[in-house]
């Protein structure tokens, strides 16, 4: 079994570095059996969507566990929600959620309909708006007061409880959907 642990922000240089990792031939271990310890304070939406779909498009041989330990902060929970593998969490985990942001050129007017700036704007508020909502449908995860403190531009935080019984709810819908 290969072991990877990765404690970094998610970003285009350490998960080029953790794919890498995960895709480095196994000499000794024709299984692939993986398992990766994994932490991060965050980053980019992006970063995470190309690990998830690294992750997700492994060739079957591979037998891959994430091991989730402290912070699962902003894109981190993208990945623990959407990469598709057997997932644990460990005691004394967080998880922060929160909309996206972005950063906008002070060069530009923001009225300025034309504006690069005003263009970021309107598609990362249209981002989250369906970002809040998929939140919102997580089964038993946000209460009501949790989704308005999303909408409201904070953070949210749960605990390992918390995003335990989430994983357990998912799994169940999942096995009910078939």
């Amino acid at each position: 079994m290969k072991t990877i642990i990765f404690d970094d922000t998610l970003d285009k240089e350490s998960i080029q570095t953790l794919i890498d990792d995960i895709e480095q031939p196994h000499v000794d271990d024709p299984e692939k059996d993986l398992l990766i310890y994994f932490s991060s304070d965050g980053g980019y939406w992006y970063a995470s969507q190309m690990l998830i779909r690294c992750l997700n498009n492994l060739p079957k041989t591979f037998s891959v566990k994430i091991v989730f330990f402290w912070r699962i902060y902003s894109a981190a929970f993208n990945v623990l929600i959407d990469v598709k593998c057997e997932k644990e969490v460990l005691d004394g985990a967080v998880a922060l959620l929160h909309l996206l942001d972005r950063d906008v050129s002070s060069r530009e007017y923001i009225h300025d309909k034309t504006s690069f700036s005003k263009f970021l704007v309107d598609d990362m508020n249209r981002y989250n708006e369906k970002y809040l909502a998929w939140m919102a449908a997580l089964p038993g995860f946000l209460s009501e007061d949790d989704v308005k403190v999303l909408s409201e531009g904070r953070d949210v935080y749960a605990d390992s409880v918390r995003i335990n019984d989430l994983l357990e709810n998912l799994k169940k819908k999942k096995r009910n959907e078939r």
